[in-house]
């Protein structure tokens, strides 16, 4: 069954492979993906996921949307 957890470097390339679906450039609301965050490298993939949540799931986060969670689903 799918559950939802927090964003975790371990899913690296499926992330990029699901960007890559998206196509590089397209605006994925909802993502907390910003112009200028590199995610490609695994440092700069690791510094955006620990921006997006701290490292801790239930962890609420002021963007300049507003105040926000990040889920992501994973599949069994």
């Amino acid at each position: 069954m799918p559950e939802l957890i927090a964003p975790t470097t371990r899913l690296h390339a499926a992330w990029l492979a699901a960007r890559d679906d998206w196509g590089r450039g397209a605006t994925q609301h909802g993502s907390g993906l910003g112009e200028g965050d590199e995610v490609d490298s695994p440092e700069g993939f690791a510094a955006w996921v620990a921006g997006l949540h701290g490292g801790v799931l239930e962890d609420v986060r002021d963007t300049w949307l507003g105040r926000s969670r990040r889920y992501w689903i994973a599949l069994p």
